[in-house]
């Protein structure tokens, strides 16, 4: 573990420097006016001596020359910080350290589900929106204990990270308890459903579920895609013959792009109550945002489920974006959509939102069947987050004219212009052809949203 004790001790005695002159950053010397030497106190020993003194007596005086006192604290607040600085710089270091040590830890992992979760602060206008809960991450799981000790208590620790070039991190620890309610009880957060407990020890080859969460980093964090994000999971034990012992357990990857919406393209599992017994059904996962993923289950039903109920079938990967054109047809109509662009006005129309954009889709639709085709009755709509549809800006002009007819073998081509928001990534495209069948067309593009990130 990386010394912090420095930087905590500098958190208190700067109350103490507020009666201390401007010295410079020469060391104190001891008694005899020499600098001090080795084997004596250090600095920081010192100066948490004297923390304890003025805490415990703060009415008495000290035994001690004060203009020396203030300057083994000057001296010491300034290392405090150097400390500091080399602690963040060498936090890649850290991290490389902690997950090269996994391997050899007691303990074998299943990951269950691991995701971003929260929420990001909407609005067409920033400043009149409301503070979001900002993101955290979640990570559940099974340990099974493969060591030899009895352990009597366990608890999780560790945090969420992202980085941003070499050395730049930004850290949310892990959540241990939350409170609220009328008498603010407080609940475990980051917890084993099966507590470990000196009357229920943790003995070798039992499994045991998990949950782990992360504190939220500000929803400032939406904005922006990290070079790198990770869960790291740590456990702390006690054990009967090796007492405490602290394991990393997990270097789990986090897709930041979930954040506002991330492709997926593979199998994962539903998982479902049969009996009292859960059981994994396969799906199809199409889409993910936060907390939530748009599966097709084997008969065929779309729909978006909470991550809380599913599992991943091994790590979830980046799906790409739609591979445009995309089309669908039925005995009569073909509808092909060829791209999806974004602007901040079309056709006369521009939002009156500070946050607003349009999504444009180029589409045509074409006539199969025999003698002439009337538009009537088509419609559609973009969905735009899970579950949250847009209809067709009326106002834009330029889009395509469903009130033509169509002769037969020929189509009509033009574009649909949906709303959204900055934080929005459009999913899909509902359309309705006039002979009462519905298409879903894959409209998902990375390069729409967030459009205000800093490069």
């Amino acid at each position: 573990m990386i010394k912090r004790l420095p930087c905590l001790v500098f958190l208190s005695i700067n109350l103490l420097l507020a009666a201390c002159g401007d010295d410079d950053a020469t060391p104190p010397a001891d008694a005899t006016g020499a600098p001090a030497q080795k084997g004596k106190a250090t600095l920081v020993e010192k100066a948490a001596t004297l923390l304890q003194k003025t805490v415990a007596n703060p009415t008495a005086g000290s035994n001690e020359d004060p203009e020396k006192e203030c300057r083994i604290l000057a001296y010491c607040e300034k290392r405090c910080v150097g400390e500091c600085i080399n602690e963040e710089r060498s936090r890649a270091a850290y991290f490389k350290a902690k997950e090269q040590k996994i391997a050899g830890s007691p303990f074998e992992v299943k990951i269950l589900h691991s995701y971003v979760d929260g929420s990001c602060a909407r609005g067409d206008d920033p400043g009149k929106r409301k503070s979001s809960s900002g993101i955290r991450a979640i990570v559940e799981g099974t340990m099974t204990y493969t060591g030899e000790d009895m352990l009597y208590a366990a608890k999780l620790d560790g945090e969420m990270y992202l980085r941003f070039g070499a050395d730049r991190f930004a850290e949310a620890h892990v959540k241990e308890v939350s409170y609220g309610g009328y008498y603010g009880r407080s609940k475990p957060v980051s917890r084993f459903e099966r507590e470990i407990r000196g009357a229920d020890p943790w003995v070798k080859g039992e499994s045991r579920n998990f949950h782990w969460e992360s504190r939220s980093l500000s929803e400032a964090f939406c904005e922006v895609m990290p070079d790198e994000a990770k869960a790291f999971v740590e456990l702390a034990t006690w054990g009967i013959n090796k007492g405490r012992n602290d394991y990393p357990i997990v270097f789990e990857a986090l897709h930041w792009e979930e954040v506002i919406g991330m492709a997926l393209r593979q199998q994962i599992n539903v998982l479902k109550k049969q009996k009292k017994e859960t059981v994994e059904e396969p799906a199809d996962a199409l889409y993910s945002q936060l907390g939530k993923v748009l599966v097709t289950r084997l008969t065929g039903k779309t729909e978006w489920l909470k991550r809380s109920s599913t599992a991943q079938a091994g790590d979830i990967a980046k799906g790409p974006s739609a591979a445009f054109p995309v089309n669908a047809s039925s005995d009569k109509w073909k509808v092909e959509v060829s791209g999806i662009s974004h602007a901040k006005e079309f056709g006369g129309y521009a939002h009156k939102g500070e946050d607003q954009f349009l999504a444009i889709v180029d589409i045509s639709v074409a006539f199969l069947g025999e003698e002439e085709g009337s538009l009537k009755g088509f419609a559609t709509r973009m969905e735009t987050s899970p579950g949250k549809w847009q209809k067709p800006v009326t106002k834009a002009l330029g889009q395509i004219d469903t009130s033509e007819s169509i002769a037969s073998g020929s189509s009509v081509s033009g574009k649909l212009v949906f709303p959204r928001q900055r934080f929005e990534r459009p999913f899909r495209l509902e359309v309705k052809v006039p002979d009462k069948n519905t298409f879903y067309l894959d409209v998902f593009d990375y390069k729409m949203g967030p459009e205000r990130a800093p490069k």
